[in-house]
């Protein structure tokens, strides 16, 4: 077994994102395979394909499975090849009850930004969930929904985009790996209006991941925006209202900008969270270091020397850029950007121009 670099999580993004778009056509394709041999016992590929199909774009909770499944097994396959994947990468680390009820209070103050810009994507293109939340609340339960639509995506994408890739990225650069990490799981969604909304919480968790330095403080988030929708779609069901919290929002050009104020406002108060957030675990001066200019490098550095140490009593592994530099796999001229992800971003981007026009 060996240790992951750029290059391995580079291309498990671009094999994630071929799961993607083409990993559904490649099952359909392989289920007809599978019927060839029983032909002669009538068992029709045709029928069995389109059988198939039909089955799964009524059923927008086995789509979710399946689809889930896809992103899950390269990443599965990428663990089982690398012995510090599940220990020392994705940072399983537990989070105290005091830091889960800061991350619920800073989600929920995070949603009128993610409403805002959700809104002001919608100027210029179309919604592409609305649909998919009301086939779901249509059609299956309440707790099926939070289990498959709003815990399994929050789980494999986090441990995807913040476990395994940020966290190998961030040896080169925490600043670049932190906006890196928000355009890629932006384009991960394959649309533009979702987007622009995982873009800027891409970022957001990235962020958090450093301030709690455990991936399951992004998994809770994640399912915490995700659930949300959910709720509130099922609320509106049973209250007789046929939209979703979303879709009661006017997106009139003047009403998204008094939406833009009120986000203003949620941002700033969400930053002095973050910060709180960071302090109560003992990280916030290790993130200054990484976003100022230190004034005082002497002194930053004793403190970060100190946080680490108390972390790793407490059986827990914190990560710093020392570890890159004391990492002979990475390297300073190392990049985030390699020719690897390039080809995924350009086939997310024109993935998602095909989607929008068609």
């Amino acid at each position: 077994m060996k240790k992951s670099n750029i290059k391995d999580v580079n291309l498990l993004y671009l094999i994630d994102v071929a799961c993607i778009i083409l990993g559904f056509t490649a099952l359909v394709t392989l289920l007809g395979l599978i019927c060839i041999p029983f032909s002669g016992m009538g068992i029709d590929y045709d029928k069995v394909t389109n059988a198939f199909i039909t089955l799964v774009n009524e059923n927008q909770i086995l789509a979710m499975i399946i689809s889930q499944g896809l992103l899950l097994m390269p990443i599965v396959i990428f663990a089982l090849n690398r012995k510090d994947i599940i220990f020392n990468i994705i940072r399983f680390n537990s989070i105290d009850i005091r830091t889960i009820i800061s991350l619920i209070v800073l989600t929920y103050t995070l949603m009128p930004v993610m409403t805002f810009i959700n809104m002001l994507s919608m100027l210029f293109v179309d919604n592409k969930i609305s649909s998919t939340i009301d086939s779901v609340v249509h059609n299956n339960s309440m707790i099926s929904a939070l289990l498959c639509i709003a815990m399994l995506p929050a789980f494999v994408e986090e441990v995807l985009c913040r476990g395994v890739i940020y966290n190998v990225h961030r040896k080169v650069s925490i600043k670049k790996a932190v906006i890196i990490n928000g355009l890629l799981f932006g384009l991960l969604h394959c649309n533009f209006n979702q987007f622009a909304y995982a873009f800027f919480m891409g970022i957001v968790f990235s962020l958090v991941v450093e301030a709690t330095n455990s991936t399951l403080s992004t998994i809770l988030m994640h399912f915490i925006v995700n659930a949300n929708s959910m709720v509130l779609a099922y609320i509106a069901e049973i209250t007789g209202e046929n939209v979703t919290f979303e879709e009661e929002i006017s997106y009139t050009v003047p009403q998204v900008a008094s939406w833009g104020i009120f986000a203003v406002f949620a941002l700033a108060i969400s930053i002095l969270l973050y910060r709180e957030l960071a302090k109560n675990n003992n990280t916030w001066e290790l993130i200054k270091s990484e976003f100022k200019v230190r004034k005082n490098v002497k002194n930053t550095t004793l403190y970060i020397e100190e946080t680490q140490l108390k972390k790793e009593s407490d059986g827990e592994t914190i990560f710093s850029n020392a570890d890159a530099e004391n990492d002979d796999k990475v390297k300073v001229e190392d990049r985030i950007v390699d020719i690897y992800l390039v080809i995924a971003m350009i086939v997310c981007l024109v993935y998602m121009i095909c989607v929008e026009i068609m």
